[in-house]
């Protein structure tokens, strides 16, 4: 495509490729990993003197999250190239993570102004430098496909009041796309399927899709999309974490004192997603259930004080419940 030696913005759209590797998913040690994906946007051309070549740096769009438990607020060192055939760019990214883009700081020269695109100038290889707490100094590389089949923007997920949570995104174009999967997962590595949507095929204009989980994890929970081609083929989107607080004091239990066995759990959103755990004052256990209802059988208890533990299976979030046997 011939271009011309001016300002170049190919796109100013976040574009997520859906084939191939998109993202990078550094794991640490500790408790946390970094997900990083770096994507060429656009050429910009610095200097021109046409038809015999131009200056050019390239304009990249990022999206860095640092996740888990014992996530630290910055990496010691995060920053990448971008291989343009010869031609290597450096660029700088935010050492706390963010969405946002960044210019490459090494102008570079281009003998034909009629190859200013990401494609024909070969704008294809990343490689990453990253170092952390818990994170050794490693460079890692992959490959982008700059001939996306399907082109996708704004991605997001959202925690509602409602204790709901809602999956957005937009396609530029579709080729030979048949349905996109909803997959969630509590620790960013077991994925579970929780819908689909199906896909337009075809297409070369905007189209916005979006989903509701309806019974969404306590606590961080991670969501992807995965497109499946009519071939059968597939390939994974950017992971979104969500954290949604747990209200404890929404979590109750009655009838207390009891002087029965049965005891019903208000608050719980899903009861097959708990267990629980019946301790004595010194911490004994004396009974524990995978829940099916939040009205829960116990066993048979002498009078006193106990301690009830309700442990989320998908979480891990943990909720003590004073209890009275009368």
């Amino acid at each position: 495509m011939k271009t011309t030696c001016s300002l170049i913005l190919l796109s100013s759209l976040l574009l997520l490729s859906l084939r191939g590797k998109a993202q990078l998913i550094v794991p640490a040690t500790s408790n946390y990993s970094v997900t990083i994906n770096v994507q060429p946007v656009s050429i910009i051309t610095t200097y021109s003197n046409c038809p015999f070549g131009f200056n050019y740096n390239v304009e990249m769009h990022y999206s860095i999250s640092i996740n888990g438990p014992d996530a630290p607020p910055a990496m010691y060192n995060l920053q990448g190239t971008l291989d343009c055939g010869a031609n290597t760019h450096f660029f700088q990214l935010p050492l706390s993570g963010g969405v946002g883009t960044v210019v490459s700081q090494s102008t570079q020269w281009s003998a034909d102004c009629n190859t200013n695109t990401l494609a024909t100038l070969t704008c294809n290889t990343i490689h990453i430098t990253i170092s952390g707490p818990q994170i050794n100094h490693q460079v890692l590389t992959y490959t982008i496909n700059n001939a996306l089949p399907v082109s996708m923007v704004d991605f997001s997920a959202i925690p509602f009041a409602d204790n709901t949570v809602k999956l957005g995104w937009t396609t530029l174009s579709e080729d030979n796309n048949d349905y996109f999967t909803i997959e969630r997962s509590g620790d960013a590595n077991n994925w579970m399927a929780i819908g689909t949507v199906k896909g337009a095929g075809n297409s070369s204009g905007r189209i916005d899709y979006s989903y509701t989980d309806k019974r969404p994890l306590e606590g961080t929970s991670y969501y992807r999309i995965r497109q499946t081609d009519i071939d059968g083929r597939s390939t994974v989107s950017l992971t979104r974490p969500v954290e949604r607080e747990l209200n404890k004091n929404r979590i109750s239990m009655y009838p207390i004192p009891n002087t029965g066995n049965i005891v019903t759990i208000k608050g719980l959103n899903d009861a097959t997603k708990w267990e629980l755990i019946l301790a004595a004052q010194d911490g004994r256990t004396v009974y524990t259930s995978k829940l099916s209802s939040v009205v829960v059988p116990l066993p048979p208890l002498t009078a006193g004080f106990y301690i009830i533990r309700l442990i989320n299976k998908s979480s891990g979030e943990s909720i003590s419940l004073r209890y009275v046997k009368g």
